[in-house]
């Protein structure tokens, strides 16, 4: 039988071939235009989480004050799906798919610094650091949009930080 470790690494490598084989049927997707495969993306994604909360018997419920910060959650997430989709149709996938495995850690630098987390501030390196830089700029190719698409994709993430766990 196997231990909980690596059936955590055979799941986490079975999600990076998932999101690799997602990436190449975006790109022999052909000529329709980015916005037109994020929508079919997101009709997916929709129906799958409406079956889940179905089978689930939850609802979906937000508190009204924080409505303003879901919205905009929902926004930089589009813009950052619209990024990683023109990104897909224009860059080499392994770069495209880099970009994408890399929005994690700008969410953090982004929570470092525009909500000033303090407890973040002294879980990242300088080393780190240097390596993000160094990744975000591999390629002369990927120096023009890269970075504002994990940066918008990141900062979708941002505003969430700020709700409550209750409310999450």
């Amino acid at each position: 039988m196997l231990s909980n470790k690596s059936k955590a690494i055979g799941y986490i490598m079975l999600s990076a071939f998932g999101f690799a084989l997602m990436t190449a049927f975006v790109r022999l997707a052909g000529d329709l235009p980015f916005t037109q495969k994020s929508l079919f993306r997101n009709l997916v994604a929709v129906t799958v989480a409406a079956i889940v909360l179905r089978r689930e018997k939850c609802g979906f419920k937000w508190e009204k004050g924080n409505l303003p910060l879901l919205i905009l959650r929902s926004t930089c997430g589009t813009l950052g799906i619209f990024c990683n989709y023109y990104a897909i149709d224009h860059l080499v996938l392994a770069d495209a798919n880099i970009l994408n495995k890399m929005s994690p850690f700008f969410a953090i630098l982004f929570s470092l610094f525009l909500l000033k987390d303090a407890r973040i501030s002294g879980s990242i390196s300088p080393c780190s650091r240097r390596s993000a830089a160094r990744c975000s700029s591999s390629s002369p190719a990927s120096r023009r949009t890269p970075f504002r698409r994990s940066s918008v994709c990141s900062a979708a993430w941002a505003p969430v930080r700020r709700i409550p766990l209750s409310a999450r």
